[in-house]
């Protein structure tokens, strides 16, 4: 196992952050690597923070223009050099053995084409604040609750960089923060066959800054959008055909906010339309269809959790 990893590194004023995220890979058990760092026009210390460092591996570039998070890390994809591709954002930690455990993965199950794992949320201080936040380990469980919400922790993951290059996937740009969902879905409609290490691969860290949580607060109705975008891209690039009032109950079921529904009316079209994505998982035969029936079960349930109004 002697392969080049490339840790790609979107920079946007995160010079409190920056360098704990560094030295986190640069201390990795896995040695041969580089780290491809583009700062998207920083208005803090960012840039010189990280151009201070004196290590080889650490290939930093500069956007002359603030460009935005899909447009930067697209353009660090550009500059990867590495078999395998780990993703990471500025301010998260990597445990040391990230890499060595990923590598490791795909050099024991031939024909992966991406690897995640569990996270912890951390605060300011690198202290963890939560227990260890779970990535489902089923593979086709995973799958099947990609189809209405994201479960995969872009920080945690690496992803071979031949299937994307064959499958032309990149980020896309205006995702309102949401850019890494819409670049998993692609991945996962376009065939990626994926594995989960039963591992802690990533420390996030949670503050008031992340990209998510500023998206949600400032343009709320915008990243709404996107995720219902998101969601139906993901559903019919599985084959699913729904009907415009299913699409609509589910799009307000699975927002990334908890919504409780609002009437018994509601609860029954939601059931009706988990039970359609369930029959026709069947019925196209897809090879995670009982996960599917899994998942549409579960998530049911959790909004059966909050029908506080069914016993007014």
């Amino acid at each position: 196992m002697d392969e080049l990893v490339s840790i790609i590194i979107p920079l946007y004023n995160a010079q409190a952050y920056v360098r704990r995220t560094l030295d986190s890979l640069l201390n990795q058990t896995y040695q041969n690597f580089e780290i491809i760092v583009v700062d998207d026009a920083s208005t803090d210390g960012s840039y010189k923070a990280v151009s201070q460092i004196n290590d080889a591996r650490i290939r930093l570039f500069a956007n002359e223009a603030n460009r935005g998070i899909a447009y930067t890390r697209n353009k660090a994809l550009s500059y990867a050099r590495g078999s395998y591709i780990a993703l990471m954002d500025d301010d998260d930690l990597s445990p040391p053995n990230r890499l060595e455990k990923e590598l490791d993965y795909f050099q024991s199950h031939k024909g992966i084409d991406i690897v995640t794992g569990h996270l912890v949320d951390i605060d300011e201080e690198d202290r963890e604040c939560s227990p260890v936040v779970y990535t489902r380990l089923n593979p086709k469980y995973l799958r099947a609750r990609q189809l209405l919400s994201n479960s995969i922790p872009n920080g945690a993951t690496m992803v071979r960089k031949e299937f994307i290059l064959e499958k032309g996937i990149r980020y896309r740009e205006n995702m309102q923060g949401a850019e890494d969902y819409r670049f998993w879905a692609e991945c996962l409609v376009k065939g990626a066959k994926i594995g989960i290490i039963d591992q802690t691969l990533l420390y996030y860290r949670r503050h008031g800054s992340n990209a998510s949580v500023l998206a949600m607060k400032n343009n709320n109705l915008a990243r709404k959008e996107v995720i219902r975008e998101i969601q139906k891209y993901t559903l019919d690039g599985m084959g699913f055909s729904l009907s415009c009032e299913q699409y609509a109950i589910l799009f307000k079921a699975f927002q990334e906010e908890k919504v409780a529904l609002n009437d018994t009316g509601e609860i029954r079209s939601l059931y009706y339309a988990l039970r359609e994505i369930q029959g026709q998982a069947e019925g196209m035969r897809l090879d995670n269809a009982p996960e599917i029936g899994i998942m549409c079960r579960k998530r049911f349930g959790e909004k059966m959790e909050n029908a506080f109004f069914l016993w007014n």
